[in-house]
């Protein structure tokens, strides 16, 4: 089928408002979420729950700014707003498992996109929270058994998701519980413009998305780190979006032009080589 690729130059905080990121003093949020309505949707109730949950885990670990981060996405929920899993470039993660997660992330976002938060509410909360869990953990990346934890409350909620969901037909499927738009993130290789298979994962599911929906328009952007002259790196975030619109097209995705965003990139600035990886990306909307 032929679809429309809107090809942009995106700016930096393209991805801001799906993270929950706010302002405010540190540690002052998880009191606000605690007297905050629960919802009465299952699906955003068992969030709002999760995400006090870990919101008070945190806080009486002393980790104030991840206790806001999660009661914030409480209070997120218990207005019942359309909350995705948070961005892999949200948070400065392990270089070695920026494709694990983006394919993790890729798994979550289709399960919630045909309808698991209606089907099984609970389980699509539980994968979405373990995600967000698992992705804070990683980010501090010391403490084993708490990212084990959250990646087994992950893996076992998407393996119930998985084995009872199957794509609805349009007309029958629920309204999705996420924002209108949905990006998802392709992570490369050092000065590669190659397809991995993790960053294929997140292709296909891109493409079964696209599939179902009328007239989408979808945009493809890319990015590239700071490590060679900014004419370089333009060109290779260039050679990085048509790469992805080529392996769309494959998947029956038409691309009609593509731009590229250069060197600009990740909300996360720590320090070359460390924060690197994060710009070696593709970021695909869908809309």
């Amino acid at each position: 089928m032929f679809q429309r690729i809107v090809a942009v130059m995106f700016a930096a905080g393209l991805a801001a408002a799906c993270t929950g990121e706010g302002s405010g003093l540190p540690g002052t949020q998880l009191q606000q979420a605690r007297g905050t309505p629960a919802p009465t949707d299952p699906y955003s109730s068992a969030l709002f729950q999760g995400y006090l949950r870990l919101a008070a885990g945190e806080y009486h670990e002393g980790d104030y700014r991840d206790s806001d981060f999660f009661a914030r996405r409480a209070v997120a929920a218990a207005g019942q707003k359309a909350i995705e899993p948070q961005l892999i470039d949200a948070r400065d993660l392990p270089i070695d498992q920026l494709e694990n997660m983006a394919s993790a992330r890729r798994r979550i976002i289709g399960a919630l996109y045909f309808g698991a938060a209606s089907r099984s509410p609970e389980d699509a909360a539980d994968a979405q929270l373990g995600f967000d869990c698992w992705m804070q953990e990683l980010e501090e990346n010391f403490q084993a058994r708490d990212i084990e934890v959250c990646r087994t409350r992950f893996e076992r909620a998407m393996a119930r998701l998985e084995a009872g969901l199957q794509p609805a037909p349009l007309a029958a499927r629920p309204a999705p519980s996420l924002p209108e738009r949905l990006l998802f993130e392709v992570f490369f290789a050092f000065d590669d413009v190659g397809i991995s298979p993790a960053a294929q994962e997140v292709i296909d599911g891109v493409a079964e998305i696209a599939a179902t929906l009328v007239d989408p328009v979808i945009a493809v952007v890319g990015y590239a780190d700071r490590s060679g002259p900014a004419p370089y790196n333009l060109d290779l975030s260039m050679r990085r979006a048509e790469a992805v619109a080529a392996a769309l097209k494959v998947q029956g995705v038409e691309a009609e032009g593509v731009f590229a965003g250069g060197e600009a990139g990740p909300r996360i600035v720590t320090g070359e080589p460390a924060a690197a990886a994060l710009y070696r990306r593709v970021v695909v909307v869908v809309r």
